[in-house]
């Protein structure tokens, strides 16, 4: 019998999403950026593209090899292992359904057995779904987090967030917004829930 639900996001929270991209981008483009280097969600900015481009370069990079050999964040695999003998979990991403497939395949390999669900809230390049309604209809206690925009809005809707410290969110705070920097930090608040 679980006693919590706890929403995790995918990208930067279970998985090691920017160094991956940033050397496909490096590698494919010529560039030299660093994990720093990423202050916002606006790729075109980091990239000196348009929208649609950085859209594109992203999308190929769903389907590259860098893609396919993500890594779990440090810490993240055995976390989730304990989290699920008193919580039911599920993946809550902003990635679009069309990803389903690229996105199950690493969900299987790094965490089998281990999550409830995986919920799509569509972000297509041009906006982001909604993080917070998807929290409220599933009923999630907690959401585990990086993006501001979203640890906002689950936030204000009464749902605390543990928001994972990364160079994008560094000024993110608030009401309902605990900033942990590791993964045996967020177990200790959620046990102490």
């Amino acid at each position: 019998m679980f006693f919590m639900r706890v929403g995790i996001d995918f990208d930067d929270v279970l998985v090691d999403t920017n160094p991956s991209l940033l050397g496909f981008h490096n590698e494919q483009f010529g560039t030299a950026h660093w994990m720093e280097d990423v202050q916002s969600f606006d790729l075109s900015r980091l990239w000196g593209c348009t929208p649609d481009e950085a859209h594109e370069r992203l999308e190929a990079w769903y389907y590259s090899s860098h893609h396919a050999n993500l890594v779990p964040v440090f810490g993240a695999q055995e976390a989730v292992m304990h989290l699920a003998n008193f919580c039911e979990l599920h993946i809550i991403t902003a990635r679009h359904a069309h990803l389903a497939e690229v996105t199950s395949a690493l969900v299987g390999r790094h965490f089998p057995d281990v999550f409830a669900g995986v919920h799509f809230v569509g972000y297509n390049g041009r906006g982001h779904g909604s993080k917070a309604r998807a929290c409220q209809e599933l009923g999630v206690t907690i959401l585990l987090e990086d993006a501001p925009h979203h640890a906002h809005a689950v936030a204000a809707v009464g749902i605390p967030v543990l928001l994972f410290d990364a160079p994008w969110n560094g000024d993110v705070a608030g009401d309902n917004i605990i900033r942990v920097h590791t993964w045996a930090e967020a177990v200790d608040h959620i046990t102490r829930l």
